[in-house]
């Protein structure tokens, strides 16, 4: 008996040990990549910067930060490159984008499957009805999702942009306009903005002033920009922001409008990088696309209810939002 306990602890001392040069070789070998998706994927978290500084020291995490990073493309997008009339098959992705379902003429939803990912992305045929909908129908205070979208009795919805502020209150972290109606206003100066004109044309702008002289009628603010006039920002490393729970808004040429959500932090989804993200939206056709808030914010409603797995950390998986964009009936 005294022998088989012996046997016993030697195995567990022995996983022990195999764990730890596992752990050791991984985080402070050679090979940079697990360490670099550690340190970005925390650190570009709400509140789990600190699994970075468990592990890591300010000088490599500054380093890893430095060396893993979007050098992002800062134009204004050209409207008059969006042309909604035209409309061209180049590849199969665009047949998917292309062929409509038969019974729901305003969108469909392409299942998206990645190296350790996955996802949906929503196709909008209908971009006028495509606005921001707010928490209350306020500028200020987050809802989940799903109270949003019923209460604006939309067909589909998506998290839009970042927020500020504690669990409860979950203010709009920059400006938000909808229909038309500047709900919530910033005095941050720089912003990110990603909007849609009353030409139904996704507009991304790093101008506010560019907002009113191109007639946006809603809009957040988020980012970074992934493609701007079809021409993707540079990725360094992986991009500086991990993997993780993704939503991003893009617009192809022909003007229809892409929506996506990829899961993440789940054993089935365990998360994209903003890298994974361009590359869908390009390859789905996307001329313009930007990221929006992910994370625990990452929630895609359509067909009455989420279609995808949240990871908010609520029941539902729901995290209170101040805003998302909503499709209209």
């Amino acid at each position: 008996m005294k022998i088989t306990k012996n046997k016993t602890i030697l195995k567990i001392t022995i996983i022990f040990n195999v764990c730890g040069i596992i752990f050791l070789f991984l985080f402070y070998g050679p090979y940079n990549k697990i360490r670099d998706l550690w340190i970005t994927s925390a650190m570009t978290t709400f509140s789990h910067k600190y699994l970075a500084y468990v592990f890591f020291d300010e000088e490599t995490i500054n380093n890893t930060m430095n060396n893993n990073r979007i050098i992002e493309n800062t134009d204004t997008t050209d409207l008059n490159a969006i042309n909604q009339n035209e409309f061209i098959y180049t590849s199969k992705y665009d047949k998917e984008v292309l062929r409509k379902d038969k019974n729901n003429p305003y969108y469909k939803i392409i299942d998206i499957n990645g190296n350790g990912y996955v996802g949906y992305l929503a196709v909008i045929y209908h971009p006028e009805k495509l606005i921001v909908g707010t928490a209350n129908h306020a500028g200020a205070n987050g809802t989940f999702i799903t109270k949003i979208a019923k209460s604006y009795n939309a067909l589909l919805a998506i998290n839009g942009g970042g927020f500020a502020g504690d669990v409860k209150t979950r203010r709009p972290a920059g400006d938000v306009i909808t229909q038309g109606k500047w709900v919530y206003r910033s005095d941050r100066k720089s912003l990110s903005y990603i909007g849609i004109t009353e030409d139904n044309k996704l507009f991304l702008t790093k101008n506010k002033d560019l907002l009113i002289k191109n007639n946006v009628r809603d809009a957040v603010t988020f980012g970074p920009f992934l493609i701007v006039n079809g021409k993707p920002s540079i990725v360094k490393g992986n991009g500086g922001w991990g993997i993780s729970s993704r939503t991003a808004i893009g617009q192809r040429k022909d003007g229809i409008i892409l929506l996506l959500a990829i899961d993440g932090r789940q054993t089935r989804s365990v998360g994209a990088s903003l890298k994974d993200v361009s590359d869908i939206m390009l390859k789905y056709g996307a001329y313009n696309a930007a990221n929006l808030d992910g994370g625990g914010s990452t929630s895609l409603y359509a067909n009455g209810g989420l279609i995808n797995k949240p990871s908010g950390g609520t029941k539902t998986g729901e995290r209170n939002i101040p805003n998302a964009w909503v499709l209209l009936k």
